[in-house]
């Protein structure tokens, strides 16, 4: 079993994992995911520590779903796309979309997330590994300015300094030619929330930059433009809830403290 020695904030990628893995064991999985199963069984970890239930497990899987949505309709408008995909964790996102073979897909992360990961999955000759911080300019520097480029970033940016994020957005919005931009974030009330919950306080790591209005972002560059938002807890998703969360996601600000947003680039 591989080992894990991540620093608090790449600890992080085991509440996903450990969610998806869940999740595709019940009987009507939200995402459906066995890789991430089987990497939870090969992991020398103690995931009970993260004391991850129902409400963390389908809310995982259901902010994951439409990013795996946009990422197959971007793919299948450009099938000769670049995919940047950061802070890539153990997710197999390449796997779930199944991209052609004239995609150029990155897989970003810190080195030693890149080093869990080859140790679990062993050589990966279909993608591209970055072994560098998602806010740094390794993996954009490598991409072609002339392709359509998606970058694909989950449960990375609410970890980052509010500095760090618009840095990193206005860096993307100057390179890339045309793409998109698709990522979660939350509101500061769900950075409250979340922050304070079991698993993330399980791992040490502290939620830094919080998104308030959807829109504000295109000010931050001429080339940005909000293509889509998905408020995940509708209610269908609630309904998979257990019943505290149900009641309390009946109010507004609860429901939409975490989003799944798709801007345009160029």
């Amino acid at each position: 079993m591989a080992p894990v020695r991540l620093s608090a904030q790449a600890e992080t990628l085991l509440i996903t994992l450990y969610s998806r893995a869940l999740d595709s064991r019940s009987p009507e999985p939200v995402l459906g995911d066995p890789a991430a199963a089987e990497a939870v069984h090969r992991i020398d970890y103690d995931f009970s520590r993260l004391q991850i239930g129902t409400d963390e497990v389908v809310g995982t899987a259901l902010r994951s779903r439409p990013l795996d949505a946009w990422t197959r309709r971007f793919l299948d408008r450009h099938p000769d796309a670049v995919v940047l995909h950061l802070g890539c964790g153990l997710d197999d996102r390449y796997g779930r979309v199944q991209p052609g073979s004239g995609t150029d897909w990155y897989e970003i992360d810190l080195p030693e997330v890149i080093e869990l990961r080859c140790e679990l999955y062993g050589e990966q000759g279909d993608r591209k590994l970055v072994a560098a911080p998602a806010t740094g300019t390794a993996a954009l520097d490598a991409v072609p300015e002339d392709r359509p480029t998606l970058v694909v970033a989950e449960g990375v940016l609410f970890y980052l300094a509010a500095r760090e994020v618009r840095e990193l957005v206005t860096a993307l919005a100057q390179r890339i030619g045309r793409g998109e931009l698709v990522f979660d974030a939350v509101t500061p009330l769900g950075k409250r929330l979340i922050g304070r919950g079991a698993a993330v306080s399980a791992t040490g790591a502290v939620l830094g930059w919080a998104l308030r209005d959807p829109r504000a972002l295109p000010s931050w560059h001429p080339r940005l433009r909000l293509l889509e938002e998905n408020r995940i807890m509708t209610p269908a998703a609630r309904r998979r809830m257990s019943a505290p969360y149900r009641r309390a996601s009946a109010l507004p600000p609860l429901r939409r403290m975490v989003r799944v947003l798709r801007y345009g680039i160029g």
